[in-house]
């Protein structure tokens, strides 16, 4: 699903800033719409990062993503 989820969710906006957790919900509400199984958190952070996604660690609890946007 995170696949899915990038062909129609994501859209490349360089400079943008989203927190982690802030993807992830809006990819829980994509699964839940689509009435398919979220992935874990860890597991949709590795494949964000193996669809080219990093994020970076901003403080203990906290990463972000840089330079897309999640469509509504």
């Amino acid at each position: 699903m995170v696949d899915e989820f990038i062909r129609n969710k994501i859209v490349k906006s360089p400079g943008a800033v989203l927190s982690q957790n802030e993807v992830y919900e809006k990819y829980k509400k994509f699964c839940c719409e689509q009435n398919e199984k979220a992935e874990t958190k860890i597991w949709f952070g590795r494949k964000m990062n193996i669809f080219g996604f990093s994020s970076k660690q901003i403080s203990k609890n906290e990463r972000i993503y840089f330079d897309f946007l999640v469509a509504d």
